[in-house]
């Protein structure tokens, strides 16, 4: 910047002795700031239970207890979630809503967590009135949790496909074994393909595709895995050289933040349990159905514990 507004080159040794300088300056700001909390970042998708949870997973990881973190989908950010909310993190463009906001890559790569750690760090001297969840709004959602949850499991399945099918091929598939007719399933499709295009729900770092969305198309949230049959990945270009497609769909209706809640879950659960994600690519039908109970468990006593 300097070289920049003046025109007169820095040599390394001076820059050293003013980053010094400037980052003593920065410790002694904190040290005299006495207030600090919690603060409120929202994560948003366009659904709110895929790229959000990955997100929010890594977050949790690097921001340890300085945050309290809540996933949303885009279309959900309404007046109460904005004015409970300090700032968000996105990968899509929130410049027409009223928020303050930071756009960063999905897998929140360094340079991305150094902007949120400073946004993060402002926000924290800032004062913040906080109401409490009432005990019985607590035993609501344990009541809707343990039901939720008992059929996530029960229901999910693992498929097998051929490794030459294509794209949109595995669409079909997969959504005519979670929807009650060929409408349904073609609704359900179109859903996908449309958050697809928004952003991609490929991962190759991950080895799966997460397909999820909110669709009219099914009552209750469900969750189900395909992989190509033996050893095999999917062959088709587009899937780059994934070994496992996921679905997860969440019905619309005035319990979608709970369901984003559970199926939001598992999306995070790829980026923490390496022996889950493994299982989901390699293991049999029953070994994942195990592991995704393990998960949920931890995740609705951890529900609990934050409500």
């Amino acid at each position: 910047m300097i070289t920049e507004e003046t025109g007169y080159e820095v040599n390394e040794a001076e820059v050293g002795f003013l980053a010094m300088h400037f980052g003593a300056a920065q410790e002694r700001v904190k040290e005299n700031k006495q207030y600090t909390r919690k603060v409120s970042i929202g994560i948003v998708c366009a659904s709110g239970f895929g790229v959000a949870r990955l997100m929010m997973t890594r977050l949790k990881d690097k921001l340890g207890n300085k945050a309290i973190l809540k996933a949303y989908g885009k279309g959900e950010i309404n007046k109460y979630i904005i004015s409970n909310t300090d700032f968000f993190v996105s990968t899509m463009n929130l410049d027409q809503l009223p928020v303050d906001y930071l756009q960063v890559s999905p897998l929140i790569p360094p340079k991305d967590l150094v902007k949120i750690e400073y946004k993060l760090e402002d926000y924290s001297h800032i004062r913040r009135d906080t109401t409490e969840t009432p005990f019985n709004r607590r035993l609501d959602e344990a009541y809707f949790l343990i039901r939720e949850i008992k059929s996530i499991i029960r229901r999910y399945r693992r498929m097998e496909t051929s490794e030459n099918i294509r794209f949109r091929e595995l669409l079909q598939f997969m959504t005519m074994q979670v929807t009650d007719s060929l409408h349904a399933a073609a609704a359900l499709r179109d859903g996908i393909e449309e958050r697809e295009r928004l952003n991609s729900q490929i991962f190759p770092e991950l080895g799966i595709a997460l397909l999820h969305c909110r669709s009219g198309a099914v009552r209750e949230p469900v969750f189900i895995s395909c992989t190509p049959r033996g050893d095999a990945k999917f062959k088709d270009p587009y899937f780059k050289g994934i070994r496992a497609a996921l679905l997860m769909v969440m019905p619309i209706d005035d319990d979608r933040n709970m369901h984003a809640e559970v199926l939001g879950s598992i999306s995070g659960a790829m980026v923490t349990n390496e022996y889950f994600l493994r299982m989901i690519k390699t293991g049999r039908e029953d070994q994942i159905r195990a592991e995704l109970a393990r998960e949920l468990k931890c995740f609705f006593f951890d529900h609990l514990d934050r409500s």
